[in-house]
């Protein structure tokens, strides 16, 4: 009796039958695995670790699908890789099937990969669609370095493109996306050090709606001289980006660029953002500026934030507002009338130490006729500043304004200016449990991840009562 192979098994006959007539993509079928290691000494065509290529400049011939697997050297350790021009081999798949170049996941290659830059000012990736850059050897760390680049990427016209698990410190850039779709940016830490910069990062994102594009579990560190002053972290427009779960800090330096500093700065004509679940520490002028200096903006959330300062000279800047939201002075020059403002969600936010600036502005100035449509401000908690400015046309609720008395009492700890302050409910938070309206029309949980009350008031804030402690910030 003739022995079935495994290919003649009925059962697995059957399943190639079904993958065959749902549209299994060809080039899974044919995806193959390559090997860039600097200390490799075999035969140098990539086929294995042992004749892997040696150089970046070296790789070739790849297919959609495939994965180019780095060497950082063994686990714990690092090897280099020095460039003296940008990566210029590197390719793109299909939008079916991305190319994906990512650190050896073996703890023979698993240790940390350094991309020298050894010829001045350069940007390390060309532009490049339908990549995936990943520096994580499932561990949840950052194994591809940056060391002396200018910036991590720059084009345009791109589209499926993602970078993670990164650390790249003395940036100029983090990179310029214009136009764009696709963009995924997260796990990195970045640290801008060019003391004129205008920004960290642009794009103008084509999507069609929510979450096309998006910017997340990322540190960005950016120079301002205190005084309104700074670097903007994301200049991000356009339509279907999200910016969550992000730590977006200034730092002082004697920086001379004139760029007012906002964390993120949007300048309108733009929809369907989400920005949620980060923090923002000492931006030199506002954290989130959604600034209708080219056209409204509809379809804009922001929500379970924490918005600090931990400088009194930065209260005291022109004017440093947490959230601001409206027409630019000149957008009526610009356009030649007010922009709209539709569906904008200002909610669970904690605002901290603006001292005499307003936490949250969503209104006109006097003079301006912008008109609000379906917008609303609740369940912010503002702490130590000068209130929430809100348009007549704009619905309210539950916001609580608190006195530093108060929020030293409320959270688990609080003190004016404090880098550490720790706004978790504490057990005493009685103004805030349950005081606020229940929004799960547009989220559910807190800045944690911990669901809120389905029925009943909401803890006012960007914490639920009962989560957990919040994560440390780490440099690379």
């Amino acid at each position: 009796m003739k022995t079935k192979t495994r290919w003649e098994s009925p059962r697995i006959l059957r399943l190639a039958c079904l993958l065959v007539l749902a549209g299994w993509p060809e080039d899974r079928a044919s995806a193959a695995a390559w090997y860039l290691d600097s200390a490799a000494t075999g035969a140098g065509d990539g086929t294995s670790w042992r004749d892997a290529w040696t150089t970046p400049a070296a790789v070739q011939g790849l297919a959609p699908g495939d994965t180019v697997y780095i060497s950082g050297g063994a686990s714990g350790q690092s090897q280099s890789y020095p460039m003296g021009q940008e990566w210029s081999r590197i390719r793109g798949g299909t939008p079916e099937a991305r190319i994906t170049y990512r650190i050896g996941r073996d703890t023979a290659h698993s240790g940390t990969a350094v991309f020298l830059c050894t010829t001045g000012h350069r940007t390390w990736i060309p532009p490049v669609s339908n990549v995936a850059i990943i520096g994580d050897a499932g561990d949840g760390r950052r194994h591809f370095q940056l060391v002396g680049w200018a910036a991590v990427i720059l084009g345009s016209e791109q589209s499926n493109v993602r970078v993670a698990y990164l650390s790249a410190d003395g940036l100029d850039l983090v990179g310029d996306f214009n136009p764009a779709t696709g963009i995924e940016i997260d796990h990195c830490w970045f640290r801008i050090a060019d003391l004129t910069a205008d920004h960290a990062t642009y794009a103008q994102i084509n999507g069609t709606t929510w979450d096309d594009s998006r910017f997340h579990h990322n540190t960005l560190y950016l120079p301002n001289v205190g005084d309104g002053a700074g670097s903007d972290g994301l200049q991000w427009n356009g339509c279907g980006f999200s910016i969550y779960d992000n730590t977006v800090i200034g730092y002082l330096a004697r920086y001379s660029g004139g760029q007012h500093q906002d964390g993120w700065q949007g300048t309108g004509n733009s929809s369907y953002i989400k920005i949620y679940n980060n923090r923002f520490q000492d931006m030199a002028n506002y954290s989130v500026f959604a600034d209708a200096y080219h056209g409204g903006f509809s379809h804009l959330w922001i929500f379970n934030n924490v918005i600090t300062l931990t400088s009194a000279g930065i209260q005291k800047s022109d004017p440093p507002q947490g959230i601001a939201i409206g027409p630019d002075g000149d957008a009526f020059k610009n356009l030649g009338h007010w922009p709209a403002f539709t569906d904008i969600v200002v909610c669970n936010n904690v605002i901290a130490d603006y001292g005499n600036h307003l936490a949250i502005a969503l209104q006109n100035n006097p003079g301006q006729a912008s008109i609000f449509t379906a917008c609303i401000v609740a369940d912010n908690a503002d702490v130590n500043s000068n209130g929430i400015g809100i348009d007549p046309a704009v619905a309210r609720a539950g916001n609580i304004r608190l006195s530093p008395a108060a929020a030293g009492k409320t959270f688990l700890e609080y003190s004016p200016l404090n880098p550490g302050n720790d706004f978790h409910l504490s057990p005493d938070a009685g103004l805030l449990i349950a005081r606020g309206a229940n929004l799960s029309r547009y989220a559910d949980s807190d800045k944690e991840g911990v669901k809120r009350r389905p029925l009943g008031g909401w803890d006012v804030g960007a914490y639920a009562r009962g989560g957990a402690g919040p994560a440390p910030i780490k440099n690379p």
